[in-house]
């Protein structure tokens, strides 16, 4: 599977995916006007997004949407507080942002996520990560839902891991799919490695896996060794 991966050194690593990230992003707005972006909370990219930060965007032509989230209500568990944070250093800018934690009740919650959704028929830029059971966005094989969650045809699909806390919200495989550009952000030379096994096996049950088969030509990959 040809997929592009782009290796730099892990300190390195954050400013130059982040300038990657950003002319993405230009270069979309100079093309269509706008640019909507999906981005993944976690630890992992928080350096990379405050790469970004001080980067030029054209920030009132940006929409920001999340891959996933949690479901709790304690602010350091969801993914929002980080992109919460990223946003307030840049002005104007967290105006732009949809989060996912809008209702009391889950499933009302979920419609409304389904709802607001509804106007981006398409996503510019998904910025995925990868956790090392193979798991992306919330898309967790072991979850009871991750079938459904895989093929169905809304924007956000409920997902409940067995080895991982908090129920889930979650872009579906089908959403994430027809994104025109995925970034994949695996930092480190243990998810490189896994990110390599994943592909290689001939019975894997990541989404990673799937994703690589049926959407390669919209995958940058962008890790580091060292």
């Amino acid at each position: 599977m040809d997929v592009e991966i782009v290796i730099h050194d892990h300190q390195n690593l954050p400013e130059l995916t982040a300038q990657a990230l950003a002319q993405m992003a230009n270069d979309c707005i100079a093309n269509s006007g706008q640019c909507v972006i999906a981005l993944s909370g976690g630890k992992s990219p928080a350096a990379m997004l405050d790469a970004l930060a001080n980067l030029p965007l054209q920030w009132p032509h940006i929409t920001l949407l999340l891959v996933d989230e949690r479901w709790t209500q304690e602010p350091e568990n969801q993914n929002q507080t980080m992109i919460s944070a990223f946003l307030e250093k840049i002005p104007g800018a967290k105006s732009h942002f949809k989060p996912l934690l809008i209702e009391a009740e889950f499933d009302t919650n979920l419609n409304a996520c389904n709802e607001l959704s509804e106007a981006f028929d398409s996503v510019d830029i998904v910025v995925l990560g990868m956790g090392l059971d193979g798991h992306t966005a919330s898309l967790f094989p072991d979850a009871p839902e991750f079938s459904s969650a895989m093929k169905s045809k809304q924007h956000y699909v409920a997902v409940t891991p067995t080895q991982a806390p908090f129920k889930r919200i979650s872009m579906s495989f089908r959403w994430i799919k027809s994104s025109a550009c995925i970034l994949l952000y695996i930092p480190g030379e243990e998810k490189l490695n896994c990110f390599n096994s994943i592909i290689e096996s001939t019975d894997s049950t990541s989404p990673i896996k799937t994703l690589v088969t049926e959407a390669k030509n919209q995958i940058l990959v962008y890790s580091s060794k060292g």
